[in-house]
């Protein structure tokens, strides 16, 4: 079991010493999030989108719902590292989120709109964020 932790632990310590320093500026300000790729917040935190389920309604179908997106994401803040689900509602709203520690995550909006009769490849998709400090 300890062995299972440290190899985790370095596996986490190792994608975070990955982000340089230049990338390490995203927190408080609205930045475009890819899935599949890491972003650093800070020098000890990073997130990363690992998957999205759209299931939205098309913009070209008229549903009984507005239907909602799941975002799968890793969230890494000063050694602790969460797998969130998080399901964001269809309705025009800003969506947010706390962290473990001291960060708030705005999920501002979500591109491409689905369009009836075609699957979106998850590397089109775009997820608007915003990351603030809590109590700012």
């Amino acid at each position: 079991m300890k062995k299972i932790f440290a190899l985790v632990t370095l596996g986490l310590l190792v994608i975070v010493m990955s982000c340089t320093k230049n990338e390490c500026d995203i927190a408080f300000k609205t930045y475009e999030f890819e899935v599949g790729k890491h972003y650093c917040i800070d020098d000890f935190s990073f997130i990363s989108i690992d998957s999205i389920n759209d299931s939205r309604c098309p913009s070209n179908v008229e549903c009984i719902t507005a239907g909602s997106t799941k975002l799968y994401t890793s969230i890494f803040e000063e050694d602790v590292n969460v797998l969130f689900d998080i399901t964001v509602p269809n309705d025009n709203r800003q969506f947010t989120i706390e962290g473990n520690n001291l960060l708030i995550y705005k999920i501002d909006s979500i591109t491409p709109y689905p369009f009836g009769g075609q699957e979106t490849p998850q590397s089109d998709y775009r997820v608007y964020m915003t990351i603030l400090k809590k109590g700012r």
